[in-house]
């Protein structure tokens, strides 16, 4: 009695590899090879076994274009490779600079017809913006109707490099289920100044792990909070909040995902 137990952990899993794989499977990665492979953990003393998560196998077009870049997980280094397997560009276009040689030799009917099939391709060319644009449009469409139906809050903030503070950054997007636990609708939370609903004990504390956060000297922290909700009431949250990396050193960006332990933290009191 009086001595604070130890009740669980709340974890959130992402399986990433099974995102590239759906991807896959619906024909977003054609013509590409790909790998995404576990590098292990950032601060590990010796550099630990590349472990592969997921892959596209296949022939590579040239060996001299490969595309990388780097991800940090939850404290682990994650690389995501990829090569093309033909050409980006269209047989039209690598025959250009033949026809372009050919062009001041060619008469005035010849001119007339290479114009025309140059509007051709302009055609063409809208076209096939237009579909990517479309494509573009209903990924962003899936990815908000996954980002909704998550059963964590998830939310993004950004802070202007010179007032990075808890509670004072701009609401870039959250989900239904943050909006759920804090008791508003999307549309009343962006209008909110979130510091105001932290509980007050919570907030100087959270600054001190934001600013460690921002500064590069963690690469994600989690914190147990309190939220004051629309119709009053203090709900218990825990977060997992890491940094979102921008080439503009003024824009600071958080993602932060968020669980409801708030029945846990009253099992927690109730036995003390």
């Amino acid at each position: 009695r009086g001595r604070r137990q130890f009740l669980g952990a709340v974890g959130v899993t992402v399986r990433v590899g099974t995102v590239l794989e759906s991807m896959e499977a619906q024909g977003h990665t054609r013509h590409l090879i790909w790998q995404l492979s576990d590098h292990g953990w950032l601060d590990a003393d010796q550099p630990s076994q590349v472990v592969p998560i997921a892959a596209r196998q296949g022939t590579p077009w040239s060996t001299d274009m490969q595309w990388s870049t780097a991800m940090d997980v939850g404290g682990r280094r994650w690389v995501l490779q990829a090569q093309p397997q033909q050409s980006f560009l269209s047989p039209t276009e690598e025959r250009q600079p033949w026809l372009l040689a050919l062009g001041g030799m060619v008469t005035t009917l010849l001119l007339a017809l290479q114009a025309r099939w140059w509007m051709g391709v302009r055609q063409r060319d809208r076209q096939h913006a237009q579909q990517l644009d479309q494509a573009l449009q209903e990924s962003q469409k899936r990815f908000l109707a996954l980002f909704n139906q998550a059963a964590v809050g998830v939310a993004q903030h950004e802070f202007a490099a010179d007032c990075a503070q808890v509670g004072m950054g701009q609401l870039v997007l959250i989900n239904d289920k943050f909006c759920e636990m804090l008791g508003y609708t999307q549309q009343e939370i962006h209008h909110l100044r979130l510091r105001d609903d932290n509980h007050s004990e919570d907030v100087a504390r959270e600054d001190a792990l934001l600013q460690q956060l921002l500064s590069g000297q963690v690469p994600f922290y989690r914190f147990e909070k309190r939220y004051r909700r629309k119709d009053g009431q203090v709900v218990w949250v825990g977060l997992t909040v890491s940094m979102v990396r921008t080439n503009d050193p003024q824009r600071l960006q958080t993602f932060v995902v968020a669980q409801d332990i708030d029945e846990r933290k009253r099992m927690e009191q109730a036995l003390r």
